[in-house]
């Protein structure tokens, strides 16, 4: 089955709800074994990040959700969260985001990047890259002059 992704090329789409099943359906595959239902993912993290969440959304995440991603200026995307430490009481917490259609917005992240996550128009926090697994999206020059100014403490207060 092909999606067609150019519904998602102005960033967040506002979808019926049988376009969100045929996006769901491209990435979930379905696996019969001695007639037991086993999902698995087939897209890997596109990064790793920091997530830390403003206000009382903490208290509201889950698995597998989706808020907005504003990854360059005035582009908003979808991204899938997971997380590895759910279960914490702390607002930052570490995990990944498989994002839709990266190749609409190549080399706009870097190490140490904060990227916005929206609901609506409101902001709901923030996630600090901190690995790159998809070179598509990796700005190399920037992530090349950030790790520079680490090294040399420039920018640090």
């Amino acid at each position: 089955m092909n999606l067609d992704v150019s519904i998602f090329k102005s960033g967040t789409p506002v979808v019926e709800p049988d376009i969100l099943n045929l996006f769901n359906d491209s990435i979930i595959s379905v696996e019969y074994f001695y007639l037991v239902e086993v999902k698995v993912m087939q897209l890997k993290q596109d990064v790793e990040v920091l997530f830390h969440f403003i206000g009382d959304r903490r208290g509201r995440i889950y698995e597998g959700y989706r808020p907005a991603h504003m990854v360059k200026e005035g582009y908003l995307t979808t991204g899938v969260h997971t997380y590895y430490n759910i279960n914490t009481d702390s607002n930052e917490i570490r995990g990944g985001i498989i994002f839709l259609s990266p190749e609409d917005y190549p080399a706009c992240l870097w190490i140490g990047k904060k990227i916005e996550m929206y609901e609506g128009k409101e902001i709901i926090g923030y996630a600090t890259i901190t690995r790159i697994f998809n070179s598509i999206l990796e700005n190399e020059e920037i992530d090349i002059i950030s790790m520079k100014r680490n090294k040399i403490g420039i920018g640090d207060s």
